[in-house]
């Protein structure tokens, strides 16, 4: 039974009072249901989602550990002089009516139990409960709110019926199993209790449907939490403001935030029971999703414990599926089978990087074409490779912002020097920008929304992926990238007049007013690729950028923080940046970048584009035959700087220095 402290008290502090309100210890809940062993019951659980399946499943693994001999009820059944046994959960608060209109008729001639609930609202009613009437409160907001309108009732208070199954065999066996790189679910609430309708565009609502079909849950609660477990065990991280989906995925080990519902409930759960557990952390308000944060739909299996899909694309009558090479499985695009409506989809065309011993041999990656059956804005497809079976909703996806010369960029570590690379391209003349992110948005989620801050023509996309992937015997150095690459041109080839594909320590050593004539030669008729030759250079002053990794991490921190805070960009761009002979000889210098029409290409690589076949004649070279620096000249060049780790003497930077230069001072002077 609840022990409760000394009754409330008036403190003063700062000369104003303030009345704290009463403390009270938890009551175990089993040991008090023992009481009615033996005893003929009426269980009446509550209705509702999957967080109410977990509750109604625990109350009965309890039930059936104290043999408790009970019937089961529903609906709004009358029945007088028995012992009845509410479930728990968040019933009886303004946006519901089933708990109050089954206690309304029920409420006189019974003995009432409501186990753990949250309780808000519904005064004149609480006011007129009897002391038949006992009720747990799963938080303290609601035992303080019940004791201070109505003291006629017995209130204790206890956790969730959901942690009863913290330690069963649906928890245990799961804990231990995750997936090899990091994956963060987004489960944010669709409906009444949702926060806001600022959603992310990967976000499941996982309490209204079953992640595997996108149907109403299934009415058997042990099928719909197996299924839901199942799932939650392919994510590391969960963002969600669905609180028994932040339960189970705190009780699987997996790192949780938890955000606020359209009222108190998650942080007041959160405080009496979850914020014990190291691996869940409240965060209050929702992040804010922006338009121009793209998210991809990915196909994950379990059986190869990787991602099969790295994206989808409807391009008109056309289903654009991007991912790596599978061809050492020469079976695996047989099994892998979509379906529209029951029909299978036909796969009408493949590409695929070329294999070569060399450097670009591992440039590899897949894209493949399904012709979709008829042209509507939004199908429901199915996918199946063996057992791993999932369903996507796909849309027709339009971004008018994307346009006319637009910059393309794959970055994770290096992401601080945004701002500056931003700032230089605008100046340059680039039109748009679309940045690819090889991590979890919501590990720089300050940054980024103040990047994004008052810049209509930048979009991010979360791009998760291994960079580096082993395939066919060879490490595919560049897996993330490339098919980053291609899903760029597919969202391009209807909105770009030009693309442009760099590194964020890449800079283009051009005037405003030269670039300004290459995107005009590339829109039109002309010429379909400009290349850029590859010089090596670094900075001037090496010594902020030679520390050791983890005090440059340090450095790094220190800067992302005065961005935020302070807006202040990096000193990064306002460095000398220095070429010397001490570098082109150390390094080759056929590495090219280059601007495209992505109307003329049929895909991309990291140094060079392959046009389609009436384009071809414009792309008169292979990489070392002739030389790249025989063919640009010495306009068309861009620096390429060494990473911040490379130590090289001053002495030797001043004995070979070719090119000394201010990035800011060049672009801004004409």
């Amino acid at each position: 039974m609840a022990q409760k402290s000394n009754n409330s008290k008036k403190v003063l502090e700062n000369k104003k009072i303030f009345k704290t309100e009463e403390f009270v210890e938890k009551t175990n809940l089993l040991n008090y249901l023992k009481k009615f062993q033996g005893k003929k019951i009426l269980y009446r659980p509550n209705p509702g989602n999957l967080g109410d399946k977990i509750i109604n499943l625990a109350t009965k693994m309890m039930f059936d550990e104290l043999k408790l001999d009970y019937v089961e009820v529903s609906g709004d059944q009358k029945v007088k002089k028995n012992t009845i046994i509410y479930g728990g959960g968040g019933n009886l608060v303004e946006y519901y009516q089933h708990c109050k209109n089954f206690l309304e008729i029920n409420k006189e001639d019974n003995e009432i139990i409501i186990l753990p609930h949250t309780i808000n609202g519904h005064e004149d009613f609480i006011k007129s409960f009897g002391p038949n009437i006992t009720i747990f409160c799963r938080d303290y907001n609601s035992y303080n709110y019940l004791k201070k309108i109505n003291q006629k009732i017995q209130v204790f208070v206890s956790d969730d019926l959901a942690f009863f199954i913290q330690k069963s065999p649906l928890i245990i066996p799961r804990k231990y199993s995750y997936p090899n790189t990091d994956r963060t679910l987004n489960c944010f609430r669709t409906d009444c209790e949702k926060k806001s309708t600022n959603y992310p565009k990967n976000n499941i609502d996982l309490s209204m449907v079953d992640p595997y079909n996108l149907n109403p849950v299934d009415k058997k609660d042990t099928i719909a939490i197996n299924k839901l477990l199942n799932y939650l065990t392919e994510f590391t991280d969960v963002h969600t403001d669905r609180l028994h989906i932040a339960i189970m995925a705190t009780f699987l080990g997996r790192k949780v935030f938890l955000y606020h519902n359209s009222y108190w409930k998650n942080k007041a759960v959160y405080d009496c029971s979850l914020k014990k557990f190291p691996n869940i952390q409240f965060c209050g308000e929702k992040p804010t999703f922006l338009a121009n944060f793209l998210y991809p739909k990915q196909f994950y299996s379990k059986l190869f414990n990787d991602y099969l899909i790295y994206d989808f694309k409807i391009e008109g009558d056309n289903l654009l599926v991007f991912t790596k090479p599978y061809t050492w499985n020469p079976t695996f695009y047989e099994k892998l089978i979509f379906e529209l409506n029951g029909q299978k989809l036909k796969l009408i065309e493949k590409v695929e990087g070329a294999f070569k011993p060399d450097h670009t041999s591992r440039e590899l990656f897949t894209t493949l074409k399904y012709a979709l059956p008829n042209n509507s804005e939004t199908i429901k497809l199915k996918v199946n490779y063996l057992e791993d079976e999932k369903y996507f909703l796909l849309q027709q996806e339009n971004y008018p912002k994307i346009k006319g010369c637009c910059l393309m960029t794959l970055f994770k570590n290096d992401f601080w020097i945004l701002p500056s690379f931003y700032e230089y391209y605008s100046k340059l003349g680039v039109d748009s920008f679309i940045f690819y992110y090889n991590g979890d948005f919501y590990k720089k989620d300050a940054f980024f929304r103040k990047f994004t801050q008052n810049k209509d023509n930048v979009f991010f996309k979360e791009w998760n992926y291994r960079y580096k992937e082993f395939g066919m015997g060879y490490l595919l150095y560049h897996n993330a990238q490339l098919v980053a690459l291609n899903n760029f041109l597919a969202i391009s080839k209807n909105t770009c007049d030009s693309i442009l594909l760099l590194d964020l320590d890449e800079y283009l050593y051009l005037k405003p007013k030269k670039f300004e004539e290459i995107k005009k030669d590339i829109a039109s008729k002309g010429r379909s690729v400009t290349f850029f030759h590859n010089v090596w250079a670094t900075f001037k002053d090496m010594e902020n950028y030679s520390l050791e990794p983890e005090q440059r991490k340090d450095l790094i921190l220190q800067m992302e923080q005065e961005y935020i805070i302070n807006n202040k960009i990096p000193e990064f761009i306002n460095k000398k940046i220095v070429h010397s002979k001490y570098y082109s000889n150390r390094f080759s210098t056929d590495q090219a970048k280059y601007i495209v029409n992505p109307k003329r290409c049929d895909h991309l690589r990291v140094h060079f584009p392959k046009l389609y076949k009436e384009f071809e004649n414009e792309l008169t070279f292979e990489l070392q035959d002739p030389p790249l620096v025989d063919l640009f000249g010495p306009n068309l060049l861009f620096l390429h700087l060494l990473p911040i780790r490379e130590k090289i003497a001053k002495k030797e930077q001043q004995e070979n220095l070719e090119l000394e230069i201010n990035l800011p001072d060049f672009i801004n002077k004409n």
